[in-house]
């Protein structure tokens, strides 16, 4: 919606309110709580039909931002500050452009709340998956029988095997001579699932080692296809299982 159709809204709602106050003024309507509850029931739908799908987005809790000091080391959210435009799939509907930030402190997505200026937290566990930036996130409530922890994973690849990486950041407090002293510490660890069981992969030995069965073929590929699991960890170990669920040979 944009903001000049809000301030349609307001703009209706308004009207609704004098409608249903000048009535009562021409002696028609006798009982105040009649006009009060007209009134407010009008303004109500009018609300609701401008919103339309949207209305389900925002109805979450108002987010509790964390204290900011000018000599913080980092912030609590995934990638920067700045707001992403993404898309997420919240208690059974798909909302695409909604700006958002991924807490990484407190494992909970936020959204801005475009028409009333303030940041929402939104329920974790209607949250199916968000994206942005090219990065796919899901939420997870009992991965590989309950071994993983609850919460919002990346994903890197969807076969038989499931691959994730787990974020998050710890904020650290402490108190100096003249201020409070704040740095965020940023973590994260990849899994794989396969046959219902987590295993932690740091690189390409440990992957090779839970995928043993076909280790000589895949070291192989690896080769060929010049694999980087330095700086493109995900997309190598992606490919690798793509590869290894495949059957191809070389």
């Amino acid at each position: 919606m944009e903001l000049k159709d809000l301030l349609g809204v307001s703009k209706a709602a308004v009207f609704v309110l004098f409608v249903c106050f000048s009535w009562k003024g021409h002696g028609q309507v006798a009982n105040d709580s009649m006009v009060v509850a007209k009134a407010k029931e009008a303004t109500k739908e009018i609300y609701v039909q401008a919103m339309g799908a949207e209305l389900g987005l925002y109805n979450g809790v108002f987010y509790k931002e964390f204290p900011e000091y000018p000599s913080d080391d980092g912030q609590p959210y995934y990638a920067s500050a700045e707001w992403y435009n993404g898309t997420v799939f919240y208690d059974g509907i798909r909302y695409d452009n909604i700006p958002m930030h991924y807490d990484l402190v407190n494992d909970k997505l936020i959204i801005d709340h475009q028409f009333a200026a303030v940041k929402l937290e939104l329920i974790s566990r209607k949250v199916s998956y968000f994206d942005f930036e090219g990065h796919h996130f899901v939420w997870l409530d009992n991965a590989a029988g309950g071994l993983m922890q609850a919460g919002f994973y990346e994903q890197h690849y969807d076969g038989k095997i499931k691959c994730y990486t787990r974020w998050y950041k710890k904020r650290i407090e402490s108190i100096g001579a003249r201020e409070v002293l704040v740095r965020y510490e940023e973590h994260r660890r990849m899994f794989i699932i396969k046959d219902n069981m987590p295993f932690t992969i740091k690189g390409k030995a440990s992957l090779l080692k839970v995928l043993k069965d076909k280790k000589p073929l895949l070291q192989k590929y690896i080769r060929k296809a010049n694999l980087d699991f330095y700086t493109h960890k995900a997309e190598a170990v992606a490919n690798v299982l793509d590869y290894y669920e495949s059957g191809n040979t070389l």
